[in-house]
Order: structure tokens, then sequence, then C-alpha cells
């Protein structure tokens, strides 16, 4: 039988130590949902937005902006481009999101939103004056990429 050592246990206690100040230390956001959400991990120049809750209460993810956007161009270009982000063009509900606590984020210009209203037809957010509406797929508008994180 091996003989433990002193040294041994008092390793083995920061280890233990360690791994609670870790997950003590673990960002989360204000429990306002009779669920606790962890802070999604970023990547460099990400901003988080905000968490979205469905209507049953279960369904949730982290709206994040990526950094930068792309110049003006067709809608098929710009829903490719995202996806070479790593990422999706925001819905129509997301974009009025964006508009109201990021518009800081956006130039005062119209950008593509994901959802289609017709086959030759999609949505765009005006980020000046904050309407949207719809224009044909092959028009040239500028685009920003969000990511959909688990909550």
């Amino acid at each position: 039988m091996q003989q433990v050592t002193l040294e041994q246990i008092k390793a083995a206690q920061q280890q233990v130590n360690d791994l609670i100040a870790a997950y003590e230390s673990k960002p989360t956001l204000p429990n306002i949902f009779p669920v606790e959400l962890t802070a999604p991990e970023l990547l460099p120049g990400e901003t988080w937005i905000a968490t979205l809750v469905a209507d049953d209460g279960k369904t949730k993810y982290h709206l994040t902006v990526l950094d930068g956007d792309n110049d003006e161009a067709d809608w098929d270009t710009q829903m490719r481009w995202a996806k070479e982000q790593g990422g999706d063009l925001p819905d129509r509900v997301e974009q009025a999101i964006l508009f109201k606590y990021a518009k800081h984020l956006f130039k005062g210009e119209a950008y593509w939103s994901n959802t289609q209203y017709s086959s030759l037809n999609a949505w765009y957010q005006d980020f000046y004056y904050g309407y949207q509406n719809r224009v044909n797929k092959s028009s040239e508008l500028r685009a920003r990429v969000v990511r959909r994180l688990p909550a």
C-alpha cells in the first residue's frame, strides 16, 4: 500500500481550490429569468447585445454582433458572406433590437436581414431613420453578422 504524504494532500487540496475559484469566477448575467444565464464566450471584437427568451420561457439564446460590416452587395452575396464569417444576418426582430440598443455599431444606412419577403424580395433595416422595408434581393445593401449562442 502506497503511503500518502502531506505534500500530496496539499497539492490535491490546491487543485480543488483552483477548480472552485474557476467556477465562481465564471461571469453570469443578472438572474431576471426563472433560470440562471451564463454569459457567452465572445470572439475578439464581438459585442453581446441581448438574451432573447421565447414565449414558452424555454427557448433562449444570446444575440451577439461581430465586429465590422460588409460593403454594399446583393442579398445572396451578403447571406454567403455572413455564413463565411461564422454567423448569419439578423432577422427582422433582431434588427429592431439592434437599432434600439446598438445603433452606434452601424452606419446610418440600410442593412440586409436574413428574412425573405418573397422569392424576389427581402427585408432590410434602415439604421438612420429606423424603419424596415422590403426591396429586391438584387439591390445592394450593407450587411452585419450576428451569432445566436445557446443561453
